[in-house]
């Protein structure tokens, strides 16, 4: 297999993907984590398991900061771990032609999002839970497979007008 060397314009436009890529993830789980972090806080979790618990929603705003922190760090790990993995897949392995199966337009995107998840899960926790974090992952490379091909057929449709 020979791989050509990706130059100059390719190679910022591919920067370019992964940088813009990686914050419309870590935004996204961001705002996810924000609204877990909301959703804890009105259910009054409890930050151990102890008996006297104050009953103000006050003393649990603190899962507010922690669930948009957390979020955002995932975000931004899944995001870049995703963009890397995709830019390198399409180098290395070129869609041929310009069909619109359903395996070449998500396959690719999910099989990074599953790798993705997959290197965060499965290295921070070891465990069966780990397939929890690859689903997220896949779960994430569906909606960003969804949402771009909705602009891209957008642009398309744009395109067609303007002439």
């Amino acid at each position: 297999m020979h791989v050509e060397c990706v130059r100059g314009g390719q190679s910022s436009e591919v920067m370019k993907q992964i940088v813009f890529g990686t914050i419309r993830w870590t935004a996204a789980w961001a705002a996810s984590g924000l609204f877990a972090g909301v959703w804890m806080m009105l259910s009054k979790v409890p930050p151990i398991a102890q008996p006297g618990a104050p009953s103000n929603v006050g003393f649990y705003a603190f899962w507010i900061p922690i669930g948009l922190v957390s979020g955002a760090v995932f975000g931004l790990l899944l995001g870049l771990i995703y963009g890397c993995v995709l830019a390198a897949s399409e180098l290395l392995l070129p869609i041929q032609g310009s069909s619109h199966e359903f395996a070449e337009t998500y396959g690719r995107r999910l099989l990074c999002g599953a790798v993705a998840g997959a290197a965060i899960g499965l290295a921070a926790l070891r465990g069966t839970e780990g397939l929890y974090v690859t689903l997220a992952g896949v779960t994430s490379a569906a909606v960003s497979g969804y949402l771009n091909s909705r602009r891209a057929r957008s642009s398309v449709t744009n395109g067609e007008r303007k002439q």
